[in-house]
């Protein structure tokens, strides 16, 4: 089955119109940096509005399956997003849906951003837990310290960043109970 990925977004009350401009604009980029994505809309919510919600942005995303949708949140143009993210968006709010699976066609070129220099290596961002430490011990290494913190668009369990460790192990940050905010970190030893 598709998923469709919806995103609603508040922006902070003292976000500039100009960088809330460059975050609409860099968003509405995504479909060229990520191949998952079979169609997208994005857009702010008609005035007067219809329903309760007070949210100031929204997406929705067609991702052919499940695992489109882990490929999708992991893809580098989704994480290009965090730079841009935190300058405006006060509050978000995501859901997934199954639906028929629809015709699919031919994604665009996709672009693979500069990585950042403090990245833990590709392919891990977006893993489940247990998947990134199989691949880390599959290369000859241990996982280190795990971390955890709340996320408003991560479901419990997926490394959201990481870093190699002075003693060769590979820390990782990682996802714990999904809430709209900024949650508290805690470290949890393994």
């Amino acid at each position: 089955m598709a998923i469709e990925h919806i995103v609603l977004f508040k922006f902070a009350p003292d976000a500039s119109a100009d960088d809330i401009a460059r975050f609409v604009e860099e968003l509405n980029r995504m479909p060229e940096f990520n191949p998952e994505i079979m169609d997208w809309r994005c857009g702010p919510p008609p005035r007067p509005l219809f329903h309760n919600g007070d949210f100031d942005l929204g997406l929705s995303c067609l991702l052919a399956d499940a695992r489109a949708m882990d490929r999708y949140m992991s893809n580098d143009g989704h994480l290009r997003m965090a730079q841009f993210f935190a300058a405006v968006v006060d509050g978000q709010i995501s859901f997934d849906f199954e639906v028929p699976d629809p015709e699919v066609r031919p994604a665009g070129p996709a672009v693979r951003p500069d990585a950042d220099a403090d990245q833990i290596p590709a392919g891990l961002v977006g893993l489940r837990l247990a998947a990134a430490t199989e691949l880390i011990e599959s290369s000859g290494r241990r996982v280190g310290k795990v971390a955890e913190r709340p996320s408003p668009y991560w479901a419990e369990g997926f490394v959201l960043s990481g870093r190699d460790a002075d003693d060769g192990a590979v820390d990782l940050l990682v996802s714990s109970t999904t809430r709209v905010g900024i949650g508290e970190l805690r470290v949890v030893e393994r």
